[in-house]
């Protein structure tokens, strides 16, 4: 691949990384935790509990919505204060250090009237806690109250010596008023949001197809990172498909692996390219999406998605 231009195409593709797991990473225990962290974060916006970019300029038919915040049931804008607050609160309720006598004010200034915690958090001899991450992941209403269900991970120290602490879920009660809202009783902890039973595979195509599709697809992803509009009309049947560009300073190196999918009748494509952040030495692999058409003879390009705004 000469330098500054990518190529893209069948012999790009490699069958087998469907079905072949990631080596395991070597990474710091703290790194991992806060991989884990966001992938959870994640799993909520999937689900319709946080903000997500606007949809494409032309929707697509086929790919599944996702619910916005300001359209969920838990979108009101009480329920975002409560959100905010609550996240807010137990980031300083799970934080026990040496200055005990600030506690009571830290957490008092969260609560409704009438709640009271207590000396609810008494940790080992020479151990203290921090919280590393906090961040909401749903948002119910039950019983009166709004129920914030909320991920943090945790770094406990031991005799000066800062360990892993793990990741937890606790869910705060919320009570609203017309004035705001108020922490309105103790945090209770709840199971983990993850199942590791899960598993994820794209709709298998048959191996002609399969070959076609990442043939096309790398030929887009290759036209938009060398700017080649006329390139895009004929891989889009005369039409140029819709492209989100790479974000603003994200800067491609190559194309390192190309991964099409089902359903035959509208397939899909991951097309993973190396790229660079603005203001980092480090390169990261980017899923960039392709959207199909099935054609009598080779597919057509309906939209690309990099990730950015067009």
């Amino acid at each position: 691949m000469s330098k500054g231009t990518f190529t893209g195409g069948a012999d790009a593709v490699r069958q087998t990384d469907l079905d072949t797991p990631p080596p395991p990473p070597d990474r710091r225990i703290r790194l991992a935790a806060r991989v884990l962290l966001w992938a959870l974060i994640g799993t909520a916006v999937v689900r319709g509990l946080l903000p997500v970019r606007s949809p494409p300029a032309q929707p697509r038919t086929d790919a599944p919505g996702v619910a916005s915040v300001a359209s969920s049931s838990g979108g009101s804008i009480q329920d975002q204060a409560a959100t905010a607050t609550a996240t807010a609160f137990l980031r300083e309720y799970l934080t026990v250090d040496d200055r005990r006598s600030e506690r009571p004010g830290r957490l008092g200034r969260y609560l409704a009237r009438g709640v009271r915690l207590g000396d609810d958090v008494l940790p080992e001899q020479g151990i203290s806690q921090t919280v590393d991450l906090a961040a909401p992941a749903g948002v119910r209403r039950a019983g009166g109250l709004i129920e914030v269900s909320v991920l943090a991970h945790l770094i406990r120290t031991r005799d000066g010596t800062s360990e892993e602490g793990g990741t937890v879920a606790f869910v705060v009660p919320m009570t609203g008023g017309p004035h705001g809202v108020a922490v309105a009783g103790i945090p209770r902890p709840v199971t983990l949001p993850v199942d590791p039973g899960t598993t994820s595979r794209p709709v298998p195509l048959p191996t002609a197809v399969a070959r076609s599709v990442a043939a096309v697809a790398g030929q887009a992803v290759a036209a938009v990172l060398n700017q080649d509009r006329p390139a895009l009309a004929r891989l889009g049947g005369d039409v140029a498909p819709v492209v989100q560009p790479f974000p603003a300073g994200w800067r491609p190196v190559e194309i390192l692996e190309i991964r099409p999918a089902g359903p035959p009748d509208a397939p899909t494509a991951e097309v993973l390219v190396r790229a660079r952040p603005p203001t980092s030495g480090i390169d990261y692999p980017v899923p960039v999406r392709v959207w199909l058409h099935s054609g009598a003879r080779t597919p057509t390009v309906r939209e690309i998605d990099a990730g950015g705004m067009s």
